[in-house]
């Protein structure tokens, strides 16, 4: 980097990104989770596998653009807010648990 390329991001971005990292990393480990559970009770994995996929391919993007965000606003001067991504996030995370949590329940009740 040029001494004349303007403020260095700090940390800011890195942080971001590890902390969005460690969410990805948690709905993952849910997922493998329930595919485990499932097959334990030999029911169908696909609930948990959708999960994981879902969530692994959303962290893909969601944390390389959050990062380009924060360091790009940082640089500019200005405080990383994020008003679309973090709640469509969340969104995402609420609603592909409840399509698993409906996945399971529709998976019991042919029992």
């Amino acid at each position: 980097m040029q001494p004349d390329d303007g403020p260095l991001p700090g940390v800011a971005a890195e942080r971001t990104a590890l902390a969005w990292q460690r969410s990805s990393l948690s709905m993952i480990a849910v997922g493998a989770l329930v595919v485990r559970w499932s097959m334990v009770q030999h029911l169908p994995a696909w609930p948990g596998i959708v999960l994981t996929a879902v969530v692994a391919v959303g962290s893909l993007v969601a944390v390389s653009k959050r990062y380009q965000q924060v360091r790009d606003s940082v640089r500019a001067g200005r405080t990383p807010r994020s008003r679309f991504l973090v709640p469509a996030t969340a969104g995402l995370a609420v609603t592909v648990v409840i399509g698993v949590g409906a996945g399971m329940i529709v998976e019991y009740a042919h029992l």
